[in-house]
C-alpha cells in the first residue's frame, strides 16, 4: 500500500526530453523548463547517444528534478520515448523538444485544465516559430475544441509534438508510441488515443517551436509525410473495420509497361503483389524487350498477373493503350517498370474513389536519386518535388501528377480517348489535360508510391530532354484553344519552355562532356564532315538542303559552335522559334562571348514574349559591342514593356549620348 508520504513524493508532471547531439540549443531549452510557474514535476532527459558536447552540458544541470538516463547506443527518437514513459512517474507526461522553448506559465496553464477536465488525455496549445536566434517568425494556431481536433486528425496533424500533455494512464492504456514509426510517431499516438479519449489545445501559444538546421522535422522531411500518411491509412482502417460491406469490391487494374529493364521489374511487380488493397489485376506489356516471362511466372501462384508481348518496339503511349485493352478492372492504375508502389497505394485511391464523386484522384509521390556504384543502383536521397493541388490552368503548362499516382475509372477513357501514340513523351501529361476538361481530378494528400530518379542521365538523356521540350511545345498549341483568353497561362508556357531549353544547353558544366546531342528534326541524304562544305550548300542551294546539310553535319560535330548556330538562324527564319533558341543556346554554352549567337537569341526571345531574357540578351549584346545602338535602343523599348520607365530613360539618355560622340 501506497503511504502518504510516497504520494507527496511523486510528482504532478513528468517532463519527457529526447537529445540526440543538441548541444545548440539544449541549455536553452532545459533553462525554459526550469523556469516554469509550476513546478511539481520530474525532468526526464533521454541522452540518445549523443557524440557532441551534448552529455557534458547535461553534467552540468544541477537541479534536483532532473534526471538523465544515457543511451548505449542510439535508439532514436520513438524508442527514447517509450523508454521514458516507462520510467515517468507523473500523472501527467509534458513533451519538450531539444531545440524548443517552453512560455514560463505552459505548465501552470495545461496542469489547470486537465485537472477540471477529466474526460481529455490531450492537451496542446499554439506556439510560435522562431528562428535559430529565437527571433518570432509567426504563430501557428491550431484547433481548440475537441470536435474540431476529431473533423481536422485525419487530414493532418493538428498538435505540436512538443507543446504537448498528456495523461500517463492514457498513453499507457493504448501502448505508448509505435516503434515501427521513425517520424510522425507522435501524430500515429494521437490518431489512437483520441479514439479513446477527448482531446484540446489552448488557444494562447505556450511553446515556441525553433525552425532550425537541426530540427527533427527539417532533416526528416520526406519520411514525416511517409509515415504520416501510414498513420492516418491505419486510422482509417480501424475506423472503417467494423462497416458491413454490401457492395461488391471493385477490381483495379495495374498496368506495367516494360522495355529491357528485368532488373527492376521484379521489385516493381512485388510492390504491387505486397498491396494491402487484394482486388486487383496486373497487367505488363512486354515492348520488345528482353524476355521477363521467368519474372513474371514467379508471381502468377501469387497474384493474377496477365503478360503481353509486343511483337515490335511500340512506344510507351502504344504499350499502356495495350494494357487499357487488356483491363478489366473498374479502375485503372499506372506503374512503369523501375517505379514503386507503398503497400496501401491501391487501398488509398480505391476507398476515396468509392466514397466520393469523384472518378479520377491522384495521390502524392517521392522521388528517389539512385547513384551507380558496383554495377548497382542505390537511393542516395529522396524528396517530394509533386504535392499540390489540381490547377486547370497549371496543368496547361506542365504536368505536375506523375503517372503512378493516378487511378481512375476506366470509364473515363470512353470519353477522352487513350494515350497520344503520336507523342514519345508527355502521353500521361496530355491525357490528364483531356480528362480534365471533362472530369474533376481530387488530390489525396497521401504519400503512397515512388518513382526513381538516376543522376547519370539514363533517367533522362540529352536526347530524352529535347524530346521532352519539343512535346510540350506540341501540347501547348494542340491546347491553344484553352488559352485564347488566358495571356498570364501563354506566358507561364513560354517561360517554363525557357527553363528547360536551359537546362538542356546553358548548365554546360555538366551537357558539354555528353555526346548524346542530336536534334529531333531528321537527317536525310549526305552525310557531311567539312563544315566548309556544309557552308557551300547552305549559301548557295536552297535552306531545306542548307537544314539537312547542317543536321548531318552536328550528328558527328555536336559541339560545333558556328553549325549550331547557322541552324538556328535558319530555324528562326523557317518559323521553328523554339528549336531555333535551342541551337542558338547550345551555341552560346560553346561559345559564350559570341556576339552574333548572343543578338540572334535576344531576338527570338523578343518574338516569343520572354521580355526579361531578351533584355538581359541585348545587355549582354552591349557589354560585347558597347557601341551598338540597335541593341541599346532595343533595350529602351523592353524595359518600356517592363513597366521600367526610370531604368528605361536612363538607357536612352546613354543611347543620345553615344549618338552625339558619333
Amino acid at each position: 500500500m501506497t503511504s502518504r508520504k510516497d504520494d507527496a513524493m511523486v510528482p504532478k508532471v513528468s517532463v519527457l526530453m529526447s537529445v540526440y547531439n543538441g548541444e545548440a540549443y539544449l541549455e536553452r531549452s532545459i533553462e525554459s523548463i526550469l523556469s516554469q510557474t509550476f513546478r511539481d514535476f520530474e525532468f526526464l532527459i533521454i541522452n540518445d547517444a549523443s557524440t557532441d558536447s551534448t552529455e557534458d552540458i547535461l553534467k552540468n544541470a544541477h537541479d534536483p528534478r532532473i534526471k538523465v538516463i544515457n543511451n548505449s547506443v542510439n535508439l532514436g527518437l520513438t524508442k527514447s520515448l517509450n523508454r521514458g514513459i516507462g520510467i515517468a512517474r507523473g500523472k501527467y507526461i509534458a513533451r519538450m523538444d531539444a531545440d524548443d522553448l517552453s512560455l514560463p506559465y505552459r505548465f501552470e496553464i495545461q496542469v489547470g485544465f486537465l485537472d477540471s477536465h477529466p474526460e481529455y488525455a490531450i492537451l496542446g496549445s499554439s506556439y510560435l516559430l522562431i528562428d535559430q536566434e529565437g527571433r518570432t517568425l509567426s504563430l501557428v494556431k491550431v484547433p481548440v475544441e475537441d470536435s474540431q481536433i476529431r473533423e481536422n486528425l485525419l487530414k493532418q496533424n493538428c498538435f505540436g509534438h512538443g507543446s504537448v500533455m498528456i495523461r500517463r494512464e492514457a498513453v499507457q492504456k493504448v501502448g505508448g508510441y509505435d516503434e515501427r514509426f521513425k517520424c510522425s510517431q507522435d501524430y500515429e499516438l494521437w490518431l489512437r488515443i483520441v479514439e479513446a479519449f477527448k482531446a484540446s489545445n489552448i488557444e494562447e501559444a505556450l511553446y515556441c517551436w525553433r525552425m532550425s538546421n537541426y530540427s527533427i522535422s527539417k532533416r526528416n522531411e520526406w519520411e514525416q509525410k511517409y509515415y504520416a500518411s501510414l498513420a492516418r491509412i491505419e486510422a482509417n482502417r480501424r475506423k472503417n473495420a467494423n462497416q458491413v460491406i454490401r457492395e461488391p469490391t471493385p477490381t483495379v487494374s495495374v498496368i506495367i509497361p516494360t522495355y529491357n529493364r528485368p532488373e527492376s521489374l521484379a521489385e516493381t511487380i512485388q510492390s504491387v503483389a505486397d498491396q494491402t488493397y487484394s482486388h486487383f489485376e496486373v497487367i505488363v506489356i512486354n515492348d520488345d524487350g528482353v524476355d521477363v516471362s521467368n519474372i513474371i511466372n514467379q508471381f502468377k501462384t501469387k497474384r493474377e498477373v496477365k503478360y503481353v508481348k509486343h511483337d515490335h518496339n511500340k512506344g510507351l503511349p502504344a504499350a499502356r493503350n495495350t494494357g487499357i485493352r487488356f483491363a478489366s478492372g473498374k479502375y485503372i492504375a499506372y506503374l512503369d517498370d523501375d517505379d514503386v508502389f507503398y503497400p496501401w497505394h491501391l487501398e488509398v485511391l480505391v476507398n476515396f474513389l468509392e466514397s466520393n464523386e469523384f472518378k479520377v484522384a491522384f495521390t502524392e509521390a517521392c522521388r528517389a536519386y539512385q547513384t551507380s556504384e558496383n554495377g548497382k543502383y542505390i537511393i542516395t536521397k529522396r524528396d517530394i518535388p509533386y504535392a499540390m493541388d489540381f490547377d486547370e490552368d497549371q496543368i496547361l503548362v506542365n504536368n505536375m501528377i506523375p503517372v503512378l499516382c493516378v487511378m481512375h475509372e476506366k470509364s473515363c477513357l470512353d470519353e477522352v480517348g487513350l494515350f497520344d501514340e503520336n507523342l514519345t513523351t508527355h502521353e500521361d501529361w496530355d491525357l490528364w489535360i483531356r480528362m480534365s476538361r471533362k472530369f474533376r481530378f481530387a488530390h489525396i494528400e497521401d504519400l503512397t508510391c515512388e518513382f526513381r530518379w538516376r543522376e547519370d542521365s539514363t533517367t533522362m538523356s540529352s536526347e530524352k530532354r529535347q524530346d521532352f521540350l519539343w512535346t510540350m511545345e506540341t501540347i501547348h498549341a494542340k491546347y491553344e484553344n484553352y488559352t485564347q483568353n488566358k495571356p498570364n497561362v501563354r506566358l507561364r508556357q513560354k517561360r517554363r519552355m525557357l527553363e528547360i531549353l536551359e537546362d538542356i544547353y546553358l548548365q554546360n558544366s555538366v551537357r558539354r562532356v555528353n555526346p548524346e546531342f542530336n536534334t529531333v528534326v531528321k537527317s536525310k541524304g549526305k552525310l557531311y564532315d567539312d563544315y566548309h562544305e556544309v557552308q557551300t550548300v547552305v549559301k548557295a542551294v536552297s535552306k531545306k538542303e542548307g537544314t539537312s546539310a547542317l543536321i548531318s553535319f552536328l550528328k558527328s560535330h555536336p559541339d560545333h559552335s558556328q553549325a549550331n548556330m547557322d541552324l538556328g538562324k535558319i530555324l528562326f527564319q523557317k518559323g521553328n522559334k523554339w528549336q531555333a533558341l535551342a541551337h542558338i543556346a547550345k551555341s552560346l554554352t560553346i561559345e559564350s562571348d559570341n556576339i552574333e549567337a548572343t543578338r540572334t537569341y535576344a531576338r527570338i526571345c523578343f518574338k516569343l514574349g520572354l521580355n526579361d531574357r531578351a533584355l538581359k540578351s541585348y545587355q549582354d549584346v552591349s557589354r560585347l559591342n558597347p557601341n551598338e545602338l540597335k541593341s541599346l535602343l532595343a533595350q529602351v523599348g523592353l524595359l518600356l514593356r517592363l513597366g521600367r520607365r526610370k531604368d528605361a530613360l536612363y538607357v536612352f539618355l546613354e543611347l543620345i549620348r553615344k549618338v552625339i560622340n558619333i
